[in-house]
């Protein structure tokens, strides 16, 4: 029969043991999806050109962007939305 304390230890072995198991197998499940992440390049403002060679003026709703001359700063209190194409 085990002590109290001997009980405790015991548990808390298995408890470390089981949360180890389970971070590991996340992790790797984790790294897997990340590395198909990484190879996505995501749509943003500044490269919404790149993917939309039609579009010669594009905004979000704050910023406007055109591809000769760049992009204009954002207003202090906006928030952007979808980007889409003007022109």
């Amino acid at each position: 029969m085990l002590s109290p304390v001997g009980a405790f230890l015991l548990a808390l072995n298995l408890f470390t043991v089981t949360t180890a198991v389970v971070f590991a197998q996340t992790g790797s499940t984790a790294t897997q999806g990340n590395s198909t992440a990484a190879n996505r390049t995501e749509i943003h403002l500044h490269n919404y050109g790149e993917f939309t060679q039609a579009c010669v003026a594009w905004t979000d709703g704050c910023r406007n962007c055109r591809r000769d001359s760049g992009c204009s700063n954002i207003g202090v209190a906006c928030q952007p939305t979808e980007m889409t194409c003007r022109h």
